[in-house]
Order: structure tokens, then sequence, then C-alpha cells
């Protein structure tokens, strides 16, 4: 897939959001999170994240370019995000403190998984077309978005809040990440 035709899915992804939620993309693409989920929108604003998430990650791989490419692997972002999701929630339902409820809510962490993945598309196609495309530093740009990423969403989860204790905060960010390193090891081997 040639750049011009990456540019044309980024952009026309970007359209679907302003198209369908022009409120919540005037916020979301400005970085606004908290003022975020204050709007009412027709159509849901974590299923738009959710497929941004799912869109960025796949035209993010897709410009690896690797030559024996299975066309499962774009499923690997969704999954992971959905997985994340769970996970987060389980966690936070094991680690609350008694009297206290956990809040099964995505709140803005969804959002800031979807900026980043946007974000590190747009650095992809930026190496991809200056030619720095190695796939070691593509892989790179793709892992640490990915962290960045994940670590925006622990912090900024609302299931997490509720968590007493800064160490048994970072205990549930750490116990995240294994989680979620796990099924991407077993898929990349």
């Amino acid at each position: 897939m040639g750049a011009k035709w990456i540019l044309v899915i980024l952009f026309g992804m970007l359209g679907a959001f302003r198209a369908l939620s022009p409120a919540f993309f005037k916020h979301w693409i400005k970085t606004e999170f908290n003022t975020l989920f204050e709007i009412r929108s027709d159509f849901s604003v974590n299923f738009l994240m959710l497929l941004g998430c799912t869109v960025f990650g796949g035209l993010s791989l897709s410009m690896l370019e690797l030559p024996n490419l299975n066309r499962e692997l774009y499923l690997l972002i969704p999954c992971i995000i959905v997985y994340r999701i769970v996970a987060s929630f389980g966690i936070a339902t094991l680690l609350k403190t008694r009297g206290s409820a956990v809040k099964y809510q995505l709140g803005l962490s969804i959002a800031a998984s979807s900026y980043v993945y946007l974000v590190t598309a747009f650095v992809v196609l930026i190496c991809v077309v200056t030619g720095l495309s190695n796939i070691e530093n593509l892989l790179l740009i793709i892992g640490v978005g990915h962290l960045v990423g994940f670590l925006w969403f622990s912090v900024s989860i609302p299931a997490f809040q509720n968590i007493r204790g800064i160490g048994t905060k970072y205990y549930a960010m750490l116990y995240l990440c294994i989680l979620e390193l796990i099924p991407i090891y077993l898929v990349v081997n």
C-alpha cells in the first residue's frame, strides 16, 4: 500500500470522526480529554475510539510491508484493546477496597489510546515517506507508541481510580502490562 492510500485512509478516518461526532472531534484532536465525555453524541464515542485504534494501528502494521504478513495480524490491535479493557476491569475488581465500587467506564483512557495510535501512524508514515523505513526503526516506533498508549490508558482509566495506595496502583498497572505482553509475545513468536 502506497503512501497516498495511507494518507487517504488516515484523513478519511479523521473525516468520519468529524462527520459522526463533530463535538467529539473538536476536543479529541486538541487532546482535551477531560471535556470529551461531557458531550452527548448520537454515535457511540467509545465505538469511534475503538474503531480509531483499530484503523490507525492496522495502518501502522501495514506500512511495515512484511513479506509474510498474515491477515490475522490486523486483528491483533483490536483484540489487544478489548483484552486491555477486560483485564483492567478484572484487576480493578480484584484490588478494590472494601465498600467501594469499581467504575466500569472507559472514560478518557480509550480516547488517549486512539490518539496515540493516530500519532504513531503519522510518525510511521513520515518515516516511510522520508526513506527512514528500516523495519527495526518502524517496529521500535510502533512499540514505543503502544507503550505510551498503554501507560496513558492505565493511568487514566476510571476503574483504577478507586484503588487505594500508590503501590497498589502501580502493581495493578504492572500486572496489566504483563497480562498484555503475554498474548503479544505468543502472536509474534
